[in-house]
């Protein structure tokens, strides 16, 4: 039977996986987040010095880099089980997938899953390309400032890198925009996240819809207010 094959080779153990890797990536994006707030507080110099600290700490240490691997594996995870949903749906329903939801009764969010998704894929590109790939990889690095760590290593301002970024007006545009994609996203995501691994009881079903809310609107708010802030201020 096609429920042997495998854990995650049904419709059931896909949107477990959907679930699973959803739920990894939102907790990456608390602490990508908690980082992401040193660019707002004191000066200049200060902001700079506590930024890129932080980053050049979170890069060196080996259990963050095992997990950043994992973080890569679950976005191309999350992104092409998703794919294959939409896939499946499209071929069981003949028209167009809108939705893991197809209930005309659903939200709007609820049954654009899909195009939300691939919004904040397309900004994960972007903002890799931005950021990631200079800073990392050196790509696209040349000419861009250093700065000297406290451990003696130089490496790309990123602090400066950021700023620069976040200077052009149509980019702060773009991510304010993608993330509210993401809120929408989260806020679904969650909650469905959730009822798929079964921690979802009827009793508390108000309670975890209204923190699933919460923490889209949190998230979602706190990195759209960075490029904002930075645009204005830094």
């Amino acid at each position: 039977m096609t429920g042997q094959k495998g854990l995650f080779s049904t419709s059931v153990g896909r949107k477990n996986l959907m679930a699973i890797t959803g739920l990894f990536l939102a907790f990456f994006l608390i602490i990508h987040l908690l980082g992401n707030l040193t660019l707002l507080f004191g000066t200049n110099e200060e902001a700079m010095e506590h930024f890129n600290e932080y980053s050049h700490l979170l890069g060196s240490l080996t259990i963050i880099k095992l997990v950043s691997y994992a973080l890569y594996a679950a976005i191309i995870t999350h992104a092409l089980d998703a794919l294959l949903i939409i896939l499946k749906n499209q071929k069981a329903h003949g028209d167009k997938y809108v939705s893991f939801d197809a209930s005309a009764t659903s939200p709007w969010y609820s049954r654009n899953m899909g195009v939300l998704g691939s919004i904040i894929l397309i900004f994960i590109v972007l903002h890799m390309g931005n950021f990631w790939a200079k800073y990392k990889l050196g790509i696209g690095a040349e000419g861009l400032d250093q700065f000297t760590y406290d451990s003696g290593e130089t490496g790309v301002n990123l602090y400066k890198l950021v700023v620069a970024t976040f200077k052009m007006e149509w980019l702060v545009g773009v991510y304010v925009i993608s993330m509210i994609a993401l809120g929408y996203h989260l806020y679904h995501g969650v909650n469905a996240a959730t009822r798929s691994i079964g921690v979802y009881h009827k009793k508390w079903m108000k309670t975890m819809e209204t923190c699933g809310k919460i923490f889209a609107v949190v998230i979602s708010f706190g990195f759209a207010i960075v490029p904002v802030v930075v645009y204005f201020i830094r």
